[in-house]
C-alpha cells in the first residue's frame, strides 16, 4: 500500500499510459484516447492509447515509477590513473 501513488484530481485531467491505474473514484469520467492528435503521431510515439480521467476524485496508480527507481543501478564512474 505504501508504494501505490494516489493522485487527487480537483476538476482536472489525468492521462495514464497503459494499465498503471488500478482504481478510480466512481464520479470521475473515464475515456480512452489516442496519445497524439494524429494516427501517425500515435504510431511514432509508440504509445497508441492512454486512459484519461476527468473531474474530481482519486486515481490509484501502480508503483511502477518507485519500482524502476529502486532497480536503477548506481552510476559507475570511470577511474583513470596517471602513470
Amino acid at each position: 500500500m505504501s508504494e501505490i501513488e494516489i493522485i487527487e484530481l480537483q476538476n482536472d485531467v489525468l492521462k495514464v499510459d497503459g494499465n498503471f491505474a488500478i482504481l478510480r473514484s466512481a464520479n470521475l469520467d473515464f475515456t480512452v484516447e489516442r496519445s497524439a492528435k494524429t494516427l501517425v503521431g500515435s504510431a511514432v510515439s509508440g504509445e497508441g492509447l492512454v486512459n484519461v480521467y476527468r473531474g474530481t476524485g482519486s486515481v490509484w496508480l501502480a508503483p511502477t515509477i518507485k519500482i524502476y527507481e529502486s532497480m536503477r543501478m548506481p552510476s559507475i564512474t570511470a577511474v583513470t590513473s596517471n602513470s
